[in-house]
């Protein structure tokens, strides 16, 4: 952390300039990165764009269920039984 505040100028002009990317550790862990801010706007798009299309998801089983009749405790009984079956594996 004190070489951080020491040379806080030349990082932000070496991610700036030459798209360099670093990590700040403290004792020994990994605290925070340093990027290019174009990066951190990929990273932020692509979050987004992830839970949109898990909404979009979700919506979408929603409707499927509610046209197929099954009630909601029937439903969660299937839920709760494919977890079951999947922590066995």
């Amino acid at each position: 952390m004190m070489e951080l505040r020491q040379k806080a100028g030349e990082l932000v002009n070496q991610t700036y300039y030459q798209g360099q990317s670093f990590l700040v550790k403290r004792a020994g862990q990994v605290m925070v990165a340093i990027i290019p801010a174009s990066e951190y706007r990929e990273v932020q798009r692509i979050k987004q764009e992830s839970r949109d299309r898990f909404f979009a998801t979700t919506d979408e089983v929603r409707q499927r269920v509610s046209k197929s009749g099954v009630s909601d405790k029937e439903l969660q009984n299937d839920i709760d039984e494919a977890v079951a079956e999947s922590r066995k594996a």
